[in-house]
């Protein structure tokens, strides 16, 4: 079985389960999706399989400005009459199709390396990014709902070991250039209820955590893309830290599926966490993967005898239950294997 064909029953199978979801609200419409990265390639899994199997006449138009990890990851879509194209990139846009009704905005660097060597550059691109497509949406005759995905990390340090609410606000210190990525998606936030105030636009709120699946780069400066790297090399699996950090992960077609809910049935105005409930400590994680290659002793803990800070990422999803009666299908062990799957796919 190809890469392709595991992504595409990765969505048959969610599908399948929701059997009475289809997403008839964005039939035959005109969707809008920025960026290229993983969300955006799950985005286009989800519709574009709406369209081969419920003739959901789905128009999608896809604008980035780099088109290279969908020319090499998904290749599939490229040729796709469904699909429009467009290298650019979202701050230099001068105009909008009048045909799009709806918009998924996933523009946002989430590499810690970039963060690190090009913070005025990552702030530039989420502000002005969504300040840009705000303007030209203002424009839309038609336009029916704008999802905005920020990020779980705007919470900020909440100091404790509970699950975050979408209400739940904490600490970030703005002084460090660190924080360039958490401070740029707060307030794109505030731009968000600002054009809502203002212009109307009818904008929700979806906050990822972290996530796992196909088209997630191994090089990823991210603690589980590094230990899937390492034991899919058959090296030692290192833990930096004494592995107490507590993380979970969503799988991207669960993630996927999560945002089209909340794109047709979020209320403007409204938050929603995207992401796992099923918290993992990171020394486990990497156990996990570990035993998936048959060898869980080949995990080494690098902390040097101090203990690192305890910190726990995981989204309280009592809200989108209940508003939007979604539960992740994929369990972690699942998403482990399914990935690992994909990985070790050829193409």
């Amino acid at each position: 079985m190809s890469k392709e064909k595991l992504t595409r029953e990765d969505s048959e199978i969610l599908l399948n389960h929701y059997q009475t979801e289809r997403f008839s609200k964005i039939h035959n419409s005109t969707v809008l999706i920025t960026g290229s990265g993983f969300f955006a390639l799950w985005l286009l899994e989800i519709l574009t399989l709406l369209n081969d199997k419920f003739n959901a006449n789905i128009r999608i138009i896809v604008i980035s400005r780099n088109l290279k990890s969908l020319k090499s990851e998904a290749p599939q879509f490229l040729t796709r009459k469904d699909i429009i194209f467009f290298e650019k990139d979202i701050r230099q846009i001068s105009d909008l199709n009048q045909d799009i009704e709806w918009i998924i905005n996933t523009v946002g660097d989430t590499n810690t390396r970039n963060h690190a060597t090009d913070p005025v550059g990552t702030i530039d691109s989420i502000v002005n990014g969504a300040k840009n497509l705000f303007d030209h949406s203002i424009r839309l005759d038609n336009i029916k709902k704008i999802l905005h995905l920020s990020s779980g990390l705007v919470n900020g340090n909440t100091e404790g070991s509970q699950a975050l609410k979408e209400s739940d606000l904490g600490i970030v210190d703005f002084t460090l250039s660190s924080n360039c990525y958490v401070e740029a998606k707060r307030f794109s936030e505030t731009l968000c209820a600002s054009y809502r105030s203002e212009f109307r636009l009818p904008i929700v709120i979806a906050r990822p955590f972290a996530f796992i699946g196909p088209y997630q780069s191994l090089d990823s400066p991210f603690a589980l893309n590094n230990f899937l790297r390492d034991g899919m090399s058959g090296n030692l699996i290192r833990v930096l830290g004494d592995g107490e950090t507590i993380r979970s992960y969503l799988y991207g077609a669960d993630a996927a599926f999560l945002v089209l809910k909340v794109l047709t049935e979020g209320e403007p105005g409204s938050i929603f966490n995207i992401g796992s409930e099923e918290g993992i400590k990171i020394k486990d994680l990497a156990g996990r993967i570990a035993g998936n290659f048959g060898n869980q002793s080949k995990v080494e803990l690098n902390y040097f005898g101090y203990k690192t800070n305890y910190s726990v990422l995981v989204p309280d999803l009592s809200f989108v239950k209940r508003k939007l009666g979604f539960s992740p299908y994929f369990t972690l062990e699942d998403s482990l294997k399914r990935t690992i799957g994909w990985h070790s796919h050829p193409a």
